[in-house]
């Protein structure tokens, strides 16, 4: 696996994960000027690739931050959708979501730490 491919898909993931801003540009299509679009669904799929976990279990060697990853994944794993998502399908409901806050506040709580990391170890690829 090429490793700045991967820590490239992970910091747009991360970045889509932890930015109510992004997340209604992209997924509700609200003032997009980014030329993108996505979806809660897309994201979800997305963590779950490999590239993210590719980073997660390979590429970060840092236990702390490691730690605060698999936390997040958890989280993650564990989010329910608000029962009018599952009604509707409308990703206002998850940006929306007192819960879903809480995991997008956690991933930006830890960005800057990655973001600084991952930029050091891809001077060193």
């Amino acid at each position: 696996m090429n490793k700045k491919i991967s820590i490239k898909a992970f910091v747009d993931i991360f970045d889509e994960l932890s930015s109510v801003e992004l997340q209604v540009k992209l997924w509700l299509n609200i003032e997009n000027d980014t030329g993108l679009i996505s979806s809660f669904v897309e994201l979800m799929n997305n963590i779950d690739s490999p590239d993210f976990s590719y980073v997660i279990d390979e590429i970060v060697q840092d236990s702390e931050l490691k730690e605060e990853l698999n936390e997040l994944l958890s989280m993650v794993g564990l989010y329910e959708e608000p029962k009018i998502y599952r009604k509707y399908k409308n990703d206002v409901y998850i940006v929306a979501d007192p819960n879903w806050k809480k995991i997008r506040d956690f991933a930006k709580s830890i960005k800057v730490k990655y973001y600084d990391y991952l930029r050091r170890v891809e001077k060193n690829i």
